[in-house]
Order: C-alpha cells, then sequence, then structure tokens
C-alpha cells in the first residue's frame, strides 16, 4: 500500500503551509518508523502535485506493493521549489528517501551528484535493459561524467498550447510567424483577450521561453552542442537579436499582456484555461490538465512562431527523474522500483491515466488515449524527424545554478526595462562558464 503526505495543491502554484519547520515535522518529512521484521518501507520523494498525475503515481506505488508482499510506498509529496531546499540536507543526514524525483541538469541533480548524495544506476541500466529502451536523449540528461544516475520518467517538450476553437470564435488562425503573432496581438487587444498567457513570476518559466528561442534561432544540433558539449556560445549576434525580438520587441507590442514579471505559471495557465488568453507558453506536462479544464475545445500546442521565417523547433528534455539516495535505507526495494517504473502494468498508469509521455519507445493506439494525448505524443516524440524537430531544454545538461538565476533575474530585468539583450546575452555567457 501507499502512504503518502503533505500538500497535493498545485505544483505550480501552491506553498507548503507553515514553512519548512512544518514540511520537516508535522508533515511526513523525515524517516518513518521502521518497518517490522520482513517487511520494507520504500521512502519516495515527489512532487507530482497535478492531477491526473498525482493520483497516477498513487496507483503505480500501490500496484508496486501490490506486486511485492510486505513492501510499503512512503510517498511525500512536495512542492519542487520546497524540495530543492530540502533535499541535499536531508539526504546527507541519512533523513532523506530513498528514491527522489528531481529535475536533471548539472545545476539540480547534478548538485546532490557533486556532494556524493546519489547512486550509479549503470549495473541496473544493463541488467534492465534501459540502454536500448530509453530514449538517447533522455539517458543522456541522467548521465555525469558518463556514469548514469537517473531514471528520466516522462519526454517533455515545450510550446505554445492554442486553443483553436475560441480562435475560431473570432475569426482567427494560430499564428505561424512573428507576423501573424503579431497581427493576432493587435486584435487580441481590441477584444480584451491576452493574446499569449507567460509569467515570469515564477523561478523557472524564463527557462521554457529561452529554450524556445534558443532551439529556433539554434536548432537542434548546435543547440545540443552547447547544452551538452560547451560547444559555442549564448551571446551570438543571432542570440541578441532573438532575446530582442521576444522578450523586448513582442513585450512592447503586447503579446503578452501586462503584469509579465507578476504573472506566476499558474496564474498564466488559469487566463487560459479561463479562455482569457488564445494561446499559452507551457508544455506537454499539462495536456491531462488543459484536457480536462477545456474538455469540450479543440487544443493543440505548437513551437515558437518562427523568428527567421523559416525553422520551428519544440525545446524538448526529460521532465524528471528518479534518483537513488547514496544512503538509501531499502537500496534493493528501491532498485526493484525503479525496474518496475516502465513495467508494462506501470506503462498503462503513465500513458492511460497520467496523460504523460514516458520517454521508451511505444505505440500509443495500444492505448486508452483522446486526440488531444495523441498529438502530443507525437509533438513529444519529434513529429516525425526527432532530429529536425526537438531540440534541448538549456536548463539541462551542463546549466549550473548561476546560469539558471540569471535567466530568471535577467530575463526580469529586460522585461522591467532595466537591462538590454545585449548586456544580458553576455550575463548568460559568463554565468555558463562560471557554472562549468
Amino acid at each position: 500500500m501507499t502512504s503518502t503526505h503533505l500538500s497535493r495543491r498545485s505544483f505550480l502554484g501552491a506553498t507548503v503551509a507553515g514553512g519548512l519547520g512544518l514540511a520537516l515535522s508535522g508533515c511526513g518529512f523525515g524517516r518513518q518508523e521502521q518497518a517490522a521484521e520482513g517487511e520494507s518501507t520504500l521512502s519516495v520523494w515527489d512532487s507530482f502535485t497535478t492531477e491526473p498525475v498525482n493520483t497516477s503515481f498513487n496507483a503505480i506505488n500501490d500496484a508496486f506493493s501490490a506486486a511485492n508482499d510486505g513492501v510499503t510506498v512512503d510517498r511525500n509529496i512536495v512542492q519542487y521549489d520546497q524540495l530543492t531546499a530540502l533535499a541535499k540536507t536531508a539526504m546527507a543526514s541519512g533523513d532523506g528517501p530513498d528514491l527522489v524525483y528531481y529535475s536533471v541538469g548539472k545545476g539540480n541533480a547534478g548538485i546532490l551528484v557533486d556532494a556524493g548524495l546519489l547512486a550509479p544506476l549503470d549495473d541496473i541500466a544493463e541488467e534492465a535493459g534501459w540502454t536500448s529502451s530509453i530514449a538517447p536523449f533522455a539517458l543522456r540528461e541522467a548521465t555525469f561524467d558518463g556514469v548514469l544516475y537517473g531514471l528520466p520518467n516522462e519526454s517533455e517538450v515545450s510550446g505554445w498550447w492554442y486553443n483553436k476553437s475560441l480562435l475560431d470564435q473570432h475569426g482567427l488562425a494560430v499564428p505561424e510567424s512573428a507576423d501573424d503573432l503579431l497581427a493576432l496581438t493587435e486584435t487580441a487587444k481590441g477584444l480584451g483577450i491576452v493574446p499569449v498567457a507567460y509569467g515570469q513570476g515564477d523561478f523557472y518559466t524564463s527557462f521554457w521561453l529561452f529554450s524556445q528561442v534558443a532551439c529556433n534561432i539554434m536548432q537542434s544540433d548546435a543547440l545540443g552542442r552547447l547544452v551538452y558539449e560547451n560547444e559555442g556560445a549564448w551571446n551570438s549576434p543571432e542570440m541578441v537579436a532573438a532575446i530582442q525580438t521576444v522578450f523586448v520587441d513582442w513585450h512592447q507590442a503586447g503579446v503578452f499582456g501586462e503584469n509579465v514579471n507578476a504573472l506566476k505559471a499558474q496564474d498564466a495557465t488559469d487566463l487560459w484555461t479561463g479562455e482569457q488568453a488564445f494561446l499559452l507558453v507551457n508544455g506537454s506536462w499539462a495536456t491531462g490538465t488543459h484536457a480536462e479544464a477545456l474538455p469540450d475545445r479543440e487544443l493543440g500546442m505548437m513551437p515558437l512562431p518562427s523568428l527567421d521565417g523559416e525553422h520551428r523547433v519544440y525545446s524538448a528534455g526529460s521532465g524528471g527523474a528518479f534518483w537513488l539516495s547514496a544512503n538509501a535505507q531499502e537500496p534493493e526495494v528501491a532498485r526493484d522500483f525503479l525496474e518496475y517504473v516502465f513495467s508494462d502494468d506501470a506503462l498503462t498508469i503513465w500513458v492511460e491515466q497520467a496523460q504523460l509521455v514516458p520517454p521508451v519507445q511505444f505505440d500509443s493506439s495500444d492505448y486508452d488515449t483522446n486526440e488531444l494525448q495523441q498529438r502530443i505524443a507525437t509533438a513529444a516524440s519529434g513529429d516525425g524527424d526527432p532530429e529536425q524537430n526537438l531540440g534541448y531544454q538549456v536548463n539541462h545538461g551542463l546549466a549550473a545554478a548561476p546560469f539558471l538565476n540569471m535567466m530568471t533575474e535577467g530575463f526580469q530585468a529586460i522585461i522591467a526595462g532595466d537591462k538590454t539583450p545585449q548586456q544580458q546575452a553576455d550575463d548568460l555567457q559568463a554565468a555558463w562558464e562560471e557554472g562549468l
């Protein structure tokens, strides 16, 4: 069976009531009492707080427990911003989880790797056949210095959701180019509708939009070499021009509405699902949520409108991965769980109930999915040509804390009018080098 703790409110908008002290003491964080002889309790921390993923992960935990006599999954659910603040200290003290679901990249799980807090998974990867069953880009994102430490859980693409029904209602088309977008913006302002719902009030939302910009300017191959191999630069003239177009020109034209720096990701989502915006900067991870919120509307997702009149590339990556603590009290049970994550039974839950796209080969037509899921699954697998149509998330790979912070602070400063695109590009390059 599964025991759960902590808030199930929205991952994007929730806060953990009472602060860190409550999170650590009153809501189930830390180790539970020792299991009885012959029984095992697997401690898992995750941030699956939105539906339908939250309920689906409970179902996976219950199915795992049912298939393994004497095993209980002790699940702690926490908002991701709080998880990043707690995980390192708790795991170092030995009071952390056996498994933690955490973001990939040097600036995220890489910090735990550098601190010696995660266990290598190369041996289980070979035994379980992950090297052939899991997408290469996903394994790449969970590998540090040639060693695999994580099990990537979902393929995600970041893009622009659109409400075609709402656009049709006003005689408008889905914008494909910058000119299309600016024309839509003028009409939308006259209607009192936000053209594109987007907010930079959270730490991470600028990662999505800047990833999309970088993908469309550099395309897949060049961006991959920069993000993972440090070949290239963030302050090229082309990148500066793209930052100017999206974060200055489009903002000043009203593309993103008002109060961009004050708007949080959940606020932007609420605007869109409330049909107060035509489009939304978001990603494939929200497919289930959007389908539930707008069941009678024709929805879709597209890459950033073309900046050069030609290229449109989704930014893609793993939404996160499961990582095994080097101090796990139940390491063997944790390894069994990792092998179960992409079993046939679990895969059905991920696809049909959670409405996610796992980074493994599967035929979505074999599952009970709706038309929207089919379309998003196609996008998340590269829309027919992954090498051309899927780029990378710039906050993954070698991106470390200085670079992540500079994206958040720098793009907020640009929107506020306190920084130029050239200054931001130079600062991004300096922060990238500092992180290396």
